[in-house]
């Protein structure tokens, strides 16, 4: 026996290529702006990678004293090559391997047939090596977006007190994206699938403004700013499918028997009109009062038109002639905002789908439409309340900004209050209505956050300066009210275990089985020696599972930033690190090692005997000793047995990471033209969390489960790098 680092003959190296190039003038009349960018990347999984190609032009020219316009626009192209996570994950096998299998060195497939692969257990998951080799996960997007304005500026007074502008904008964003995901024949000891789907999205918006600017009584200035924004979305989405591949080396849609597709489309058309109206006094005082109202196509008749307005008011004090030369206050300002923001849901009327009768008894649905060139369609099984409205969402807002000693010291302080009502989202239905759910307004939230920002100049000399800056965050959100009768909803997850919205908690949080505990929060073991048919009891001694129950707040307690920078002559040093404490994260990654590889355990003897941390039913602490010569499945079955409670793979994701460490070089000017700045930086070099074996960052997405999930996922990383600069 030996063993084998199957993570660092599998994991590589990656490097990330970033060039760019731009040329820019501006003239008496005209600036203009072109550049090229290449963005180049391997990722440190083998068949990861992604490649970004982007153009972008801007020009603006004067036309005349009263008429100026211009235009931009973009092109961009990306290709990623990406691999499969969750539930499909294609590291599973490699996060379970134990350590004396060597998954690189044994073959990933038998040699007479390259679509039979081996595995240290069943192939449920795929070898990574054989995925690596034969499945395709990739995607291509090419993107076009820019926009052309016109603007005319006449002459309303003669010594400049008051000017008058009109401007329309016209722009528009194209995207095509295709994405293909392949699983060859013999992919999960199945028999593979294709999948190729693509979208195309095109929206238009179109703004016109008329902004209008007076100085008046020598102290006041004045805006007005009138405009009508319309909006315009298009996409449609085409997706064909198969299953069943006849045989390997050609996973093509004509080599599958089962063969599917579907078409999809949809447009949504917003028409606003807004006002923004500003008044200051002296540069002293500010007042500033917006007002916006929308229509959507994407709400009922009855509910499609709203209006959310808000107001602001700033009063710099330190202009007063009572703290003007103050050698200790050098700025102070005090600031309040109220706020109203509405947002339109997605509202859909009767809808009808394919039938469909597959199920976890089921490795392929039994019926499939058409049956004998007949189609067949049902209600969809979600409904949207036809009195829906728009969600709302009111802030208030109170700071304060502070500089001291010539700004050496800085201090800003700002709290902030969100209450959230009429939220939308899909409401359980009880099976006996035929429905699953309902989308409906029926949430309350609410928001407070504390941000502190403390700035410090330590040193600050002719060549010599030293800044410190530390940023404190604390958000916490409260669900006050879902739907009657619901106290709490998914959104997203697993059947078990889900990240969810409950009532009381902070939200987010995460559910799922907890351990079973006595009334003084203890986890409670089984101590029924024998089963009731007599057998011995494999779970005796262990702990027992408990009830769904919420596992865990996932957001933190307060996060704090920190950045350091150094100047000296031309050199710049710099350093940025973060502080996230509390919150709690799901890590299936880190359950399937506990359970399969015995990761966590690597110095325990797997044959030694032990007693389980718990109590039992009368109250007593557990004495039950398990393991040993004799019972040497105890560890196996243990761990069996905790992989099946997801309370058991819930942790602390609190965190201390230095993210970057930069140093910066601008060398003296070359022929008086040429400006060269040098760098190298390391970013995420430093991590001191208690979160096992993955960075607590390296968690699922960018969507409801983003910082609360993480399963089977690429392990975050740290990276090296060398920057050159070049001006002229």
């Amino acid at each position: 026996p030996a063993v084998y680092d199957n993570f660092g003959d599998y994991f590589r190296i990656g490097a990330t290529f970033n060039n760019s190039v731009n040329v820019s003038q501006a003239t008496d009349k005209t600036n203009y702006s072109f550049g090229l960018s290449a963005a180049n990347q391997e990722g440190i999984v083998p068949s990861s990678a992604m490649n970004r190609y982007t153009a972008r032009g801007f020009v603006e020219t004067q036309l005349s004293k009263a008429w100026r316009t211009g235009f931009s626009t973009n092109f961009s192209h990306t290709y990623a090559s990406m691999i499969t996570g969750a539930n499909d994950a294609a590291l599973w096998a490699l996060y379970a391997a134990p350590a004396n299998y060597d998954l690189k060195g044994i073959p990933a497939a038998t040699e007479s047939d390259p679509y039979t692969q081996i595995l240290f257990r069943s192939a449920t998951f795929n070898n990574p090596y054989w995925a690596q080799e034969h499945n395709k996960n990739d995607e291509q997007t090419t993107r076009i977006f820019g926009n052309a304005f016109l603007q005319f500026s006449p002459e309303i007074s003669t010594d400049g007190s008051k000017t008058l502008s009109f401007r329309y904008q016209l722009g528009i964003d194209t995207y095509t994206s295709y994405v293909q995901n392949i699983e060859e024949f013999g992919s999960r000891t199945g028999t593979g699938s294709v999948s190729h789907s693509s979208w195309n999205a095109r929206n238009l918006n179109s703004l016109f403004t008329a902004n209008f600017n007076m100085n008046f009584a020598d102290d006041f200035d004045f805006g007005l700013l009138l405009g009508n924004e319309f909006i315009h979305n298009h996409g449609k989405g085409v997706n064909a499918w198969g299953t069943v591949l006849n045989y390997g080396g050609f996973p093509h849609l004509s080599n599958t028997n089962v063969r599917n597709g579907s078409e999809s489309k949809n447009q949504s058309r917003t028409v606003g009109l807004f006002a923004n109206a500003s008044l200051s006094y002296k540069s002293m005082l500010f007042l500033n009062v917006t007002g916006r109202g929308d229509i959507v196509s994407s709400m009922p008749r009855n509910n499609r038109s709203f209006f959310y307005p808000s107001g602001s008011l700033g009063f710099v004090f330190t202009e007063l002639d009572v703290f003007r030369g103050s050698p200790i206050l050098s700025y102070g300002k005090l600031r309040g905002s109220v706020a109203e923001v509405g947002m339109a849901g997605t509202y859909s009327e009767i809808t009808y789908g394919g039938p469909g009768y597959g199920g976890g008894f089921w490795s392929t649905a039994p019926n499939q439409y058409p049956i004998g060139g007949v189609s067949s369609y049902i209600l969809s099984s979600a409904v949207y309340d036809p009195n829906l409205k728009p969600q709302n969402t009111q802030s208030y807002e109170v700071g304060a900004d502070l500089r001291f000693l010539q700004n050496r010291i800085g201090v800003e302080y700002t709290f902030s209050r969100q209450n959230i009502r009429d939220q939308i989202f899909p409401v359980p239905l009880a099976g006996s209505t035929g429905k699953t759910s309902m989308t409906m307004n029926g949430g309350r939230m609410h928001t407070n956050t504390h941000e502190v920002s403390l700035m410090l100049v330590p040193i600050q000399k002719r060549d010599l300066r030293w800044s410190v800056q530390f940023n404190f965050t604390k958000m916490e959100n409260y669900v006050d009210e879902l739907a009657d009768g619901v106290d709490n909803i998914g959104l997203g997850g697993f059947v078990t275990p889900q990240i969810r919205a409950w009532i009381g908690s902070r939200y987010p949080v995460i559910y799922g089985e907890s351990f079973a505990r006595d009334n003084q929060g203890r986890v409670l073991v089984n101590d029924n020696e024998f089963l009731p048919n007599g057998t011995r009891n494999p779970n005796y001694g262990f702990p027992m599972m408990g009830p769904m129950d919420n596992l865990g707040e996932v957001s933190p307690d307060f996060i704090l930033g920190g950045l350091t920078t150094l100047n000296w002559r031309s050199l710049t040093l710099q350093a940025i690190f973060e502080w996230k404490q509390g919150g709690y994260m799901y890590s299936g990654t880190s359950g399937l090692m506990r359970s399969s590889n015995g990761l966590d355990r690597t110095t325990e003897n797997r044959e030694s005997s032990f007693i389980y941390d718990g109590y039992k039913s009368n109250g007593q602490k557990n004495d039950i000793e398990r393991g040993g010569e004799g019972d040497r499945r105890a560890h196996q079955d243990l761990a069996v047995l905790l992989g099946s409670i997801p309370e058991f793979m819930v942790f602390e994701s609190s965190f201390v990471k230095l993210r970057e460490v930069s140093l910066s070089y601008k060398l003296p000017k070359i022929y008086k033209t040429f400006d060269v700045t040098c760098s190298v930086f390391a970013r995420n070099i430093l991590l001191w969390t208690t979160y096992p074996n993955m960075d607590p960052e390296s968690y699922q997405g960018n969507n409801n489960m983003a910082g609360g999930f993480e399963r089977f996922s690429v392990p975050n990383t740290k990276s090296l790098g060398l920057s050159l600069n070049i001006q002229f």
